[in-house]
């Protein structure tokens, strides 16, 4: 849009500016100043060859997260671009930069366009620029700036940073950055560096520190001779392997780490500092702390180290459209429940309801208008109840409707209660009513309808797949269960309990490991509005259950073949991962301790052939018990008749995202169609373009067909997985109790868990890669459809497996949290904890709608209502006592009758 817009433009100097972007009129009066920087003497020569760049305004600054990046985007657009400026590494970085409009059409235009590898577009106008050199200059000014509104969410912010990760991912694969590589100064080369690819780079060094550092602990423990061998060493090593390790960690890990804490946050305060004041600065940096940034940031730093290897890894990147809404929708666990119930409330003002009950004629035919319009706005056919509610005392002009609606099991119940609690059912119901033939009768005045929904209740099958655990599943909640469980096994293998001496200055390393678990584990939890509302426990709950149980684990298996499987790229291009190569590694290392373990058990015990037996059962993956349950679950449904069934929803799950419907919270321009269709009741229609499966934070709406019996259905996914993941278990601990069950040894124990694990992931790594390839896997299923559904089946069931185990426990660790806010709401129903932690306000943040009647003042006999965002109706007019209506007030100031 840029660069065919640059044509048309008059001048030589142009700005480039965003939607979100806005202008002060005392800022305009230094434009002058600011165009001054080009002034040259001769045309073409000198300053002209400028890119100026500015600072931003950020005006979305309220909120803790939104207060954590605007903190972050004021450091880097002040002190930063002041330092990268002279040291000559800044380059362009979008708006509100002004630049030389010839030059820039020299080079291509203000931004390159060319999908995926300029995915950050803007940086390229500087590189560019920098490449030609002949006195061109990027200078950095602070004198003129503009306002900026950024992301205030926790998948907003994520979703800017895994943008600009994937971006910086392509920028190295470019000839500029090759080039400028190559011609640059040493201190501008580190700078320009530092500025860019460094940063990111750092980021994921940073993530994965603590994963290598618990892993390097581990084996070092495991590798030390056992308390029961030392005996027969020479005695010259007095030192364990836990005392060393305790002894490296605490010189690394002591108080001196508060102060690397409060280095990281440094330029925000300096900054802040020479802006205002010290005492502004150190507000903010306590206000920050208070509000749990740390969390944010570990959390930051794990998406961008996570983006910025899966483009380099797997490449692909596409544009992520964040958005700049106020984050205060809660975000669900996994999904949201289908509706089975809703009871609404039907206003209609103009209706004498004496006269209405006195006439039976006509008030079944209002209610039968009432249900044939409800079923026709709602797209629903039948399941509906109109009746006549009491009516209040001494109300004449007001006729209550009460309508019950059960949905049935093939409409979508989601988008019926948008439909529901928006602003136009109530004047529709209305606008039936009004066109009765001898409506008129009973009316007082002309027909306003207002609805309510009083009560829905919701049912256990899952109708929109989409939430916090299924956005971060890959990202960070596989890892920081690892890191829990492995920080768990230092403890087992006597990391703590034998450091001796080093024993109290551990704290601070299990300080950091605590951080890095809870952040990786809970983070977007703690900022989820209305996370901890007991209201929403049980939905979560029905969610869940829907998600993993309901229709043979579909809705799990699609989101696994869209996320988990459709980026591997195939079994060729997974054997080359880096991850595959690490794993292989670690499974080297771990064999050999393992292995000098087991020959010292022989040596001992070598008279006993069940030791020597299981001493080879423990080097075999623990995929035997399994892979014959998965072999005798084909057979069976092979002669029950389940063939066909399980060929269709194969072929059908080879599709991925094809059997989803998109569903949006807010729609885009280009689904104008498709809304329209939803309007008339039609079902929507599938996207037919596919974004990067990557990106999950957007929401899919699915419908649950009836039950099947089990011979049509095959085995529920979920009880495969249960077993397939007991049988692993067993053939995990049972070969290592039974080799070390003459002398337990808890070293040994962990070595072999650890083995048996790196076996595991290795072979679910290679397995997953092969059934990623679509047309591999369609012509084995079509040749040997019996091989591709044992394999299937037991890739399928770990996974699921796995995701139950940690999608419950996190839902069971924030059960807490939920006990404390309800006791919290009952004890300050006006303060909450949560709230002001996400909001720094402590009061209810329901939107409110008052509309004010400014014509009269206000005199009528009706009650005052107001309509809260949670009553999901229409807004209804605020009423004043006589003489209080801002009108009256404004009267009697002008002193007019």
């Amino acid at each position: 849009n840029q660069n065919h817009a640059i044509i048309f433009m008059r001048g030589i100097f142009c700005q480039c500016i965003d939607a979100n972007q806005g202008a002060y009129f005392e800022q305009m009066l230094m434009l002058p100043c600011v165009l001054g920087e080009f002034r040259n003497y001769a045309v073409g020569r000198g300053k002209a060859k400028r890119i100026i760049g500015l600072p931003e305004h950020i005006t979305s600054d309220f909120g803790s997260i939104g207060d954590f990046a605007a903190g972050s985007e004021i450091a880097f657009g002040t002190i930063s671009q002041r330092s990268f400026a002279v040291l000559g590494g800044r380059m362009h970085y979008g708006h509100p930069d002004m630049m030389n409009k010839q030059y820039m059409m020299q080079q291509g235009g203000v931004s390159k366009a060319t999908k995926t590898i300029n995915l950050s577009e803007d940086i390229f106008a500087g590189m560019d620029f920098t490449l030609r050199g002949q006195g061109r200059k990027i200078r950095h000014c602070e004198y003129f700036h503009l306002a900026k509104g950024r992301d205030l969410g926790f998948n907003a912010v994520l979703g800017f940073f895994s943008k600009l990760s994937n971006g910086t991912g392509e920028q190295l694969l470019t000839r500029q950055m090759l080039r400028l590589s190559h011609c640059l100064q040493l201190p501008e080369s580190l700078t320009f560096y530092y500025a860019h690819a460094g940063y990111y780079i750092t980021q994921f060094l940073v993530s994965v520190s603590m994963p290598i550092l618990v892993f390097t602990w581990l084996l070092v423990l495991c590798a030390d001779c056992d308390r029961e061998f030392r005996a027969f060493g020479d005695g010259t090593c007095n030192v364990t392997a836990s005392e060393a390790m305790a002894s490296m960690l605490a010189t690394w890990y002591s108080v001196y780490i508060l102060f690397f804490l409060i280095v990281t946050s440094l330029p925000l305060f300096a900054e802040i500092w020479m802006e205002r004041n010290f005492g502004a600065a150190l507000a903010r940096w306590i206000k920050q702390q208070i509000s749990c940034s740390f969390l944010l940031f570990i959390f930051q730093a794990k998406i961008i180290g996570y983006y910025i290897m899966a483009e380099i890894r797997q490449g692909g990147a596409s544009y992520v459209a964040t958005g700049r809404g106020l984050p205060t929708d809660r975000r669900e666990f996994v999904g949201a429940p289908c509706y089975k119930f809703f009871r609404i409330s039907l206003r209609l003002k103009g209706i004498d309801p004496v006269l209405l009950n006195g006439n039976e004629t006509l008030q079944e035919t209002v209610c039968n208008t009432i249900e044939s319009v409800a079923c026709n706005f709602l797209g629903c056919t039948k399941m509906l109840k109109v009746t006549v509610a009491q009516q209040d005392s001494g109300s004449r002009t007001t006729a209550r409707f009460e309508i019950c609606l059960w949905p049935p099991n093939d409409v979508a119940t989601i988008s019926m209660k948008d439909k529901i609690t928006s602003g136009n059912f109530g004047p529709a119901l209305a606008g039936g009513v009004e066109s009765i033939s001898g409506i008129g009768r009973v009316c007082r005045s002309a027909l306003e309808g207002t609805a309510n929904l009083d009560q829905k209740q919701t049912g256990w099958h899952c109708e929109k797949v989409g939430g916090l655990y299924l956005d971060y599943t890959q990202h960070t909640y596989y890892h920081g269960m690892a890191l829990l469980m492995m920080t768990l096994l230092v403890l087992a293998a006597g990391g703590y309990s034998e450091a001796g001496q080093f024993k109290g200055e551990l704290w601070w390393t299990f300080l950091s490991l605590a951080l890095v678990v809870y952040s990786w584990l809970y983070a977007p939890f703690i900022f989820n509005p209305y996370q901890f509302s007991a209201g929403y426990l049980l939905d979560d709950i029905k969610a869940w259950s829907g998600f993993f149980l309901r229709s043979g684990g579909k809705h799990w298996a699609d989101w696994f073949e869209r996320v988990l499987l459709k980026p591997k790229r195939g079994l060729a291009t997974s054997i080359l991962d880096i991850e595959l190569l690490f794993s292989f590694f670690a499974a080297t290392a771990w064999v050999s301790v393992l292995y000098t373990k087991q020959v010292q058990y022989e040596v001992l015990y070598n008279k006993d052939p069940i030791v020597y037996l299981s001493t080879i059962a423990v080097m075999i993956p623990p995929f035997v018990l399994s892979l014959c349950y998965c072999i005798l679950v084909a057979v069976v449904e092979y002669i029950g008749g389940c063939r066909k069934n399980f060929e269709s929803r194969a072929q059908q799950s080879m599709r991925g995202i094809r059997s989803y419907i998109p569903y949006r919270r807010a729609k885009r321009t280009d689904e104008d169609s498709q809304s329209s269709d939803e309007e008339a009741g039609s079902p929507p229609t599938a996207s037919p373009t596919v974004t990067d499966s990557r990106h999950v934070m957007e929401d899919a709406e699915v419908l649950d067909k009836p039950e099947h019996r089990i011979c049509e259905h095959g085995m529920p996914l979920a009880l495969s997985g249960v077993i397939i993941a007991s049988l692993e278990l067993i053939e995990i601990f049972g070969p290592l109790m039974v080799t070390f069950s003459k002398r337990l040894n808890w070293k040994t124990l962990v070595a072999g868990i650890m083995v048996k694990f790196l076996f595991w992931n290795i072979f679910l790594f290679l397995a997953g890669s092969a059934l990623s390839m679509t047309t591999f896997c369609r012509k084995v299923e079509q040749s040997c459809g019996f091989l591709h559904k044992i394999l299937k089946l037991l890739v399928y069931g770990n996974g699921i497996a796995r995701d139950m185990f940690i999608s419950a426990f996190i839902f069971i660790t924030l059960l807490p949290y939920v006990l404390i806010n309800a006791i919290n709401d009952y004890c300050m129903p006006r303060f909450s904890l949560h709230q002001t932690l996400i909001y720094r306000t402590p009061g209810p943040l329901a939107k409110k709608q008052m509309y004010y009647d400014c014509a009269s003042d206000g005199s009528g006999s009706d009650d005052e209502e107001e309509s809260e965002g949670s009553s999901g109706g229409s807004s209804p007019t605020r009423r004043y006592p006589s003489g209080s209506s801002p009108m009256g007030i404004l009267k009697r100031m002008t002193g007019r009758s």
